[in-house]
């Protein structure tokens, strides 16, 4: 159950209000992910603003800045399907070998190790000094896969480290786009600023609600919705695209989390089967990418259009609190 807004909340207020109005840019800008401390700074300057006046704040910055992170990101799932099908490649090539295991370790060692297991013996070109036969074939595939896993560890990392910025540079689109609404005098919103950013950082929650958020603020986003103030807009629907875009991430995820800890399996059979379903998800991380890109794309140009129309309007928050 909300508290009653105050008089006068999402209206505009009056002359003794504008004293207070927050300066253009002072809210949520790009945050580092990596700066404590400037996000402790954020999260005190977010609850002393929570209840102050603002006027709109357009979201150009955060996202022209989600754009290039968001190529990268289909850069980057294009470059580790690449490297697993060449690792698929010299899987296919170590079959040939007629092994049907993979040695734990692919260093020298470790191969060499592994032959005098199954008892092959090496032997070495009297002339060229190199090892031939099935050793030499193992000791170059085994340097071609620890290549090929050297460079799918370097492009997990960088996964890993850029699905953290993407999702910071989320949260903050998210935050000011929400605000915005009451500038764009679309009230009644059932989620405030600050608690559309933080449900994207909840685990299993932020997928659901994410959808829920971004459908809300489409809505109220809608340059042909009614400009006379009021709850008109949330009738409207939002684009199917919003809900996709949060059903193929949770997609996306899970695949990656399931097949790739299978995908540590030395049985090569498993392994050759794996690579595809493996190059396969890889493929599918353009898809969220592409929906997200979609979504924040139209909502940032609906809501600079909506301004056009709305003009510069004085917004009071209704209420405190997040929202469930």
């Amino acid at each position: 159950m909300r508290p009653i807004p105050r008089r006068g909340a999402g209206r505009g207020g009056g002359k003794d209000r504008s004293r207070r109005v927050q300066p253009r840019g002072r809210g949520l800008r790009t945050l580092n992910p990596f700066d404590v401390t400037g996000r402790q700074r954020v999260g005190r300057t977010l609850r002393e603003e929570e209840e102050e006046p603002y006027r709109y704040d357009s979201n150009d910055r955060q996202i022209l800045v989600i754009k290039m992170l968001l190529a990268l990101w289909v850069v980057l799932a294009i470059a580790s399907a690449v490297a697993q099908y060449r690792e698929r490649e010299a899987l296919a090539d170590w079959e040939d070998t007629q092994f049907t295991f993979l040695p734990a370790d692919l260093s020298t060692t470790g191969i060499n190790d592994f032959l005098i297991e199954h008892q092959i013996s090496c032997e070495s070109d009297p002339v060229t000094g190199e090892v031939m036969g099935v050793c030499g074939n193992a000791f170059d595939l085994g340097s071609r896969l620890e290549s090929a896993r050297d460079i799918e560890f370097g492009i997990f990392s960088g996964f890993l480290f850029l699905f953290v910025v993407i999702s910071v540079m989320v949260a903050s689109f998210a935050y000011q786009a929400n605000r915005n609404l009451l500038t764009l005098k679309s009230e009644g919103q059932r989620f405030s600023g600050t608690s559309a950013m933080l449900w994207l950082f909840v685990p299993l929650f932020n997928f659901f609600k994410g959808a829920q958020i971004f459908g809300e603020i489409w809505r109220g986003s809608d340059p042909d919705g009614s400009t006379d103030g009021g709850e008109e807009w949330k009738s409207r629907s939002s684009k199917w695209w919003i809900d996709a875009w949060w059903i193929t991430l949770a997609i996306v995820i899970t695949l990656n989390v399931l097949f790739r800890t299978r995908f540590s399996t030395n049985e090569i059979d498993d392994r050759l089967t794996l690579a595809w379903v493996v190059i396969l998800a890889d493929l599918f991380m353009i898809i969220p990418a592409v929906l997200a890109y979609k979504s924040m794309t139209r909502i940032h140009e609906m809501q600079e259009k909506r301004h056009e129309i709305v003009g510069d309007h004085l917004a009071v928050p209704p209420y405190k609190g997040l929202t469930l």
